[in-house]
Formats: structure tokens, C-alpha cells, sequence
């Protein structure tokens, strides 16, 4: 067995154990919850395989495959639940069978992968963008990495515990300092309930925050009809959060070099308070880090090898990217856009090249965040609603209540300069 797989192995060891010592009725709740989470996440890699495939991510490593394949299937099903939500055509049958679909065509382009002609030297092409490997040749030396492993895995298994452990729990339980879940009770599962009680996705003027993008809010819409109604569907949204943190922990791993360099990030990533403490209640920002981690992972193999960069990998990566987006508003400055200014001015290339690369990257991304633009210009006349009042309107809004938004969302003026902040 190799280090990173045993490793692993005593990641789960741990983790299973901590969360018995934690919440032994944990594993009353995880295995059958869970299996939701799992489901969906399963549906969407199925979904995202084939595009995956076409794109001429086949010959990457399977982690690679399945986070490009996950984060591109992901979008698609949200996009799937919205349209269908909106002509109120969305049910649990249909639910059902967007999942089964997707798990057959995972399963078809899975066999064809291993089929001799895929595996054989003659039916595949140079690997373009996998994280180069470290070896491992010296006996003393492998013994010190493995146990370096070991040690990273031990130290990720606390925060693991920690969010699926919240993730058992019922929303509005944690934390004091998050309202005690209020975004997840108000409008990350209360706007999804609201269209699951209604049978159909419409304008909701009472909440607008159900105006902003929904990328994660869909994919829990699409929970509530698997599970046959919207509580119980709460807790399998939390671990389909949690899984999404996960997945961009991979995710950003998969991109790194093999050995001690891949274990201090997924250590340093994964230790982070603030992944567990926000992957256990049911918000947007893990799916929007999932995004951005699989972007990111495009653009830095567009960075490594720029002959590489090709047409396929800056439409991923901008896909991925306008994704995030859809999570959460300001994934739009500090994801799309970030990423994109920093490979332009990073990129070894001629101007005209990197602007041309550039704008298939925004293409992108653009094209991933329209749903969400379209579907607020329909609702309210305005794409980017409650935003820009001043200039496009908005269905149900005023200059005063734009005026009150503008105030409650900056920060005071006694309080602007760091001065002027309290220390805590």
C-alpha cells in the first residue's frame, strides 16, 4: 500500500473513531443522510464525466477527472432543478431520474476508460496538466514521508469530526456567533422550501436574498424532492455541504505534486477553523470553494505548460469559475476575476495570445453565471437584482430600500480605519 493511501486510510480510521467518541447517535443520522449527499454528488459526476471527457480531460488522473467532472455536473443539475423549477415541472420522480441518468452515464464512460483501447499507449495521448510525481526510491526516506503522512492525516481528522459531527445535527443549532444558522434558516433552505411548498421556482419579494444566485440553494431543492420533503432534507443538505469541503481539499491536492508537498496543503487547507466551522450548516461557500479549487487547478496547468493552454482548459477553467459566481456574488471579483488577472499576467505568451485565451475564459465564465442573470432579468427586470437600482430597477424595490441596503452593508464610519474597530 502507498503512503498516501494508507495514510488516507488512517484518515477515515480516525475520523470514525472521533466521531463515536464525539456522538456515537452520529451513526444514526450519517449513514442514511449521508447516502442523499452522496447520491446527488455521485448524479453530478456522472453528469460532468462525458463533458469532462469531450473537453480532453481523459487523460488526467482520476482525482483530477472526477472534481472537473463533479464541479462541471454540479452546474449543470442546478441549471437542470432552475429551469425546471421555474415551468413547475420539478417532482421527486423527476429528481430521481436526473440522478439515475447521471449514474448511468458515469458507469458507461467508466467502463469505456478501462477498456484495452483506452488503457493501451496507441489509444491515449500525452498527459497534459497531471501534478507531477515525487519518488520515493530510498527505503529510510520513504519510511520518514509515510510517517509524515500519517501525522497530517491524524491532524485533519479533528475539523473532519467537527463538521460531519454539525452536519448530524439540526440547522439552527450552531452557532451563537452565525445567528445560530440564520442564512441557512432565512434563505439557503427557507428559499428552497418556499419553492418546493409551491411547486414551482418564482420571485419571492418577501426575501431577497432569494434574488441572488442559487447555485448550492438548487442542488438543495433537488435534496428536498429526493427526500421526499424539505426537513428531511436539512441535514442531507448540511453533509452535501460538508462534502463539497471535502472535495475542494481533493481537489486542490490532486493539482499539487505528489508526497510532502500535497500533504501540507490538503493539512494547512483542511485544518482551517473556518472549513468546518461553516461546512457543517448548510451554506454556499464549499461548493463556491470546490468551484474555485478546480479552476485555480486549469489555470495553474495552463501555467506550467502554456502550450497546453488551449481553448478547452480556459473554458473549464472560466465554467468553473463563473460557477463560483453563481454560489455567492462576490466569488464573481474575488474568483473569476481574480483568477483570470492573474494567469493573464502571469501567462508566458504574447499579448494577443493571453487576450485571446483570456476571453474564452470569460466566455466561460460568463456563460456559467447566465441562468442567474436571465432568470433575475425575468423576474425583475434587473440581472443583477438588488444591485445597480439606480440604473436598471427592479421589481419590488425602491431608491429608499436601496439606500437602507447600501448603509446596513458598509461598514460604519466610526468604524471604517482600523482604529476604529474594537479588538476582540
Amino acid at each position: 500500500m502507498s503512503g498516501d493511501r494508507f495514510a488516507i486510510l488512517i484518515l477515515v480510521i480516525a475520523t470514525a473513531v472521533g466521531l463515536t467518541l464525539m456522538g456515537p447517535l452520529t451513526w444514526l443520522v450519517l449513514p442514511s443522510d449521508g447516502l442523499l449527499a452522496i447520491a446527488l454528488l455521485m448524479g453530478a459526476a456522472g453528469w460532468g464525466a462525458w463533458p469532462t471527457a469531450w473537453l480532453g480531460f481523459k487523460d488526467r488522473s482520476p482525482a483530477q477527472q472526477v472534481c472537473i467532472a463533479t464541479a462541471l455536473g454540479m452546474g449543470w443539475l442546478a441549471t437542470a432543478a432552475l429551469l425546471l423549477g421555474v415551468i413547475g415541472l420539478l417532482n421527486r420522480p423527476l429528481a430521481w431520474i436526473l440522478l439515475a441518468i447521471g449514474g448511468a452515464l458515469g458507469l458507461a464512460r467508466t467502463y469505456l476508460a478501462q477498456s484495452p483501447a483506452a488503457r493501451s499507449p496507441l489509444g491515449r495521448a500525452t498527459s497534459i496538466g497531471s501534478a507531477p510525481q515525487d519518488t520515493e526510491h530510498d527505503g529510510p526516506l520513504r519510511k520518514e514521508k509515510t510517517i509524515a503522512r500519517v501525522f497530517a492525516a491524524i491532524l485533519l481528522a479533528p475539523p473532519l469530526v467537527i463538521m460531519l459531527f454539525g452536519a448530524c445535527l439540526p440547522p439552527g443549532m450552531l452557532w451563537p456567533e452565525e445567528a445560530n444558522g440564520y442564512d441557512v434558516l432565512e434563505y439557503h433552505l427557507e428559499a428552497p422550501r418556499e419553492y418546493y411548498d409551491t411547486g414551482r421556482i418564482a420571485f419571492l419579494p418577501h426575501n431577497v436574498y432569494a434574488s441572488f444566485p442559487q447555485q448550492m440553494e438548487m442542488l438543495y431543492l433537488l435534496l428536498m424532492h429526493l427526500a421526499g420533503g424539505a426537513r428531511a432534507a436539512a441535514i442531507p443538505a448540511q453533509l452535501f455541504h460538508a462534502a463539497c469541503g471535502i472535495l475542494a481539499v481533493v481537489a486542490l491536492g490532486c493539482w499539487i505534486r505528489s508526497g510532502w508537498r500535497r500533504w501540507l496543503v490538503v493539512l494547512i487547507v483542511g485544518s482551517t477553523p473556518w472549513l468546518a466551522y461553516l461546512g457543517c450548516l448548510a451554506y454556499v461557500e464549499n461548493g463556491m470553494l470546490l468551484f474555485a479549487a478546480v479552476a485555480a487547478g486549469l489555470i495553474l496547468d495552463c501555467l506550467r505548460e502554456p502550450e497546453a493552454a488551449n481553448w478547452r482548459p480556459m473554458l473549464t477553467a472560466g465554467l468553473c469559475a463563473g460557477l463560483a459566481g453563481g454560489c455567492k456574488y462576490t466569488a464573481f471579483a474575488f474568483v473569476a476575476a481574480a483568477l483570470g488577472i492573474a494567469w493573464f499576467v502571469a501567462m508566458r505568451a504574447s499579448l494577443r495570445e493571453r487576450g485571446a485565451r483570456l476571453a474564452i475564459y470569460a466566455l466561460g465564465a460568463v456563460v456559467a453565471v447566465s441562468p442567474w442573470l436571465i432568470r433575475n432579468a425575468a423576474f425583475t427586470g434587473n440581472p443583477v437584482y438588488p444591485f445597480a437600482y439606480e440604473w436598471l430597477g427592479g421589481k419590488d424595490w425602491s431608491a429608499e430600500q436601496a439606500t437602507r441596503w447600501d448603509v446596513a452593508h458598509r461598514v460604519p464610519a466610526d468604524r471604517a480605519s482600523p482604529a476604529g474597530r474594537p479588538n476582540r
